[in-house]
């Protein structure tokens, strides 16, 4: 085995991630009932080209499409029904975590290209998935034995296994495995020349059925946990935790600067507040 090499600084890491060589590939196999084959750590060649297929999904116009079409209309109408429903006292009161969760499903089942989260009800499907989906940290936890046992103890963490995996195969039957179906069915039409490859939806599952990466078509179960592990949780968990934290640092901000409160609408100053956010607190 090749000698793992550390590196501490900068400068180490950049010559890292622009070197040559492949990097090592470091796999998750101590939670294998969970995301066992996960990759944790950069995996050099493999992982640059699989990040540039998955670039296209926001290359070029890519965000404002998402941006336009996909999160500003999620976010206009889950902000419409909280506002629909203020309490007692007239102040509308929202908990960010789940409001948030929602917003970026939405968002993510759209790169990725789940037709079933289109409409109302699919969409709550997916987001009751997508929770016991992205349990897996606290269930590897579990299973390591390097945090406090489930209610219910070794009965209770096969119990939550169990719904894990019964999530999974939802995900798989109700939302992924059709709309893999569908995209095959418009590649074929277009390798016939009847659809215009700009006509092809801008997402995953197009990719996997276009065959643009070969392992996906020789480990078909790699791409369904790329699906769950690098787009539906990866594209969620993270950002939910910045926009808390963002918020959060803002609310104590304009406490103590109430003068600066009519920033809060303030492009500029948001990016700044998020950016500082991102950099005091690590996801």
């Amino acid at each position: 085995m090749e000698d793992l090499v550390e590196v501490t600084t900068y400068a180490e890491v950049v010559e890292a991630l622009r070197a040559s060589a492949k990097l090592a590939v470091v796999m998750d196999e101590e939670s294998e009932p969970v995301r066992g084959g996960t990759v944790l750590r950069v995996d050099g060649e493999v992982h640059a080209k699989r990040r540039r297929l998955l670039n296209r999904l926001v290359f070029r116009d890519g965000h404002t499409r998402l941006r336009e079409n996909v999160l500003r209309p999620a976010l206009e109408r889950d902000l419409a029904r909280v506002r629909a429903n203020p309490d007692p006292d007239g102040i509308v009161r929202a908990d960010l975590v789940p409001f948030a969760t929602r917003v970026l499903v939405e968002l993510v089942a759209a790169m990725i290209g789940l037709d079933a989260a289109k409409t109302p009800a699919g969409l709550d499907a997916l987001v009751e998935v997508h929770g016991e989906l992205v349990a897996f940290p606290r269930l590897q936890t579990q299973l390591r034995g390097a945090a406090p046992p489930l209610p219910g103890g070794a009965a209770g963490l096969r119990r939550a296994l169990e719904r894990h995996e019964a999530a999974k195969r939802e995900f798989v039957e109700r939302f992924y495995r059709p709309a893999l179906e569908t995209r095959r069915g418009l590649i074929a039409r277009h390798e016939r020349g009847d659809l215009a490859e700009a006509d092809l939806p801008a997402d995953f599952l197009t990719i996997v059925a276009a065959h643009a990466d070969p392992r996906l078509d020789d480990e078909p179960d790699l791409a369904v946990r790329h699906a769950i592990v690098d787009l539906l949780h990866a594209g969620t968990g993270t950002t939910v935790g910045a926009l808390v934290r963002a918020i959060d640092e803002l609310d104590r901000y304009f406490r103590a600067h109430p003068e600066d409160v009519a920033r809060r609408t303030d492009p500029s100053f948001l990016v700044g507040a998020v950016n500082e956010t991102l950099r005091l607190h690590s996801a």
